[in-house]
């Protein structure tokens, strides 16, 4: 008797702190773009028009979105696109991540959820000083088979607004 009484206040305590953990949306899977649903939209900014690079051809952009595979277990989120074996580390608290590579570009970043998106605010550095910059605002939709990433990408000669849709691949 005095067992059970003495279990359960721990009981309790076990089910409200889980009621009380909020649950995000499982990002992980094998992703791919589903070109017909996304869209692009590149301004060109005001610059020095001798300095300034050619825009990309229309829907050239979507050629860079590989596959993406995600993996999620909270707060951590690993990003590998196609078959690179690069991938980003991520923290989805709020901490920032700093994912140096190879050819001297340091791309930093800090992640939060704002309910059940995730946002991302991140700058690729070089020798320094930031020369690319954006945002990522993810959100699973349609059951967990698609994940919809608002992204912009802001450059001296550009800012660039991409609705990505992503389709889950199916397991093999």
């Amino acid at each position: 008797m005095f067992r059970t009484v003495a279990c359960c206040p721990l009981v309790m305590f076990c089910v409200a702190f889980a009621i009380g953990q909020t649950m995000h949306p499982d990002l992980s899977g094998t992703w791919q773009i589903d070109v017909a649903r996304s869209t692009e939209d590149i301004a060109p900014l005001p610059s020095d028009p001798d300095t300034r690079p050619p825009p990309p051809p229309p829907g050239m952009a979507w050629k860079a979105f590989s596959p993406e595979i995600l993996t999620h277990r909270e707060p951590e989120l690993r990003i590998q696109v196609g078959s690179t074996k690069d991938a980003l580390q991520f923290s989805t608290d709020g901490r920032e991540n700093v994912n140096a590579r190879a050819n001297g570009r340091v791309p930093k970043s800090i992640s939060r959820w704002e309910g059940d998106t995730l946002v991302t605010r991140w700058r690729l550095e070089q020798d320094g000083s930031a020369f690319i910059e954006g945002s990522d605002v993810r959100m699973i939709a349609q059951g967990g088979e698609v994940l919809i990433d608002d992204r912009t990408i802001r450059t001296p000669w550009a800012e660039a607004k991409y609705h990505i849709v992503w389709v889950r691949k199916p397991y093999l």
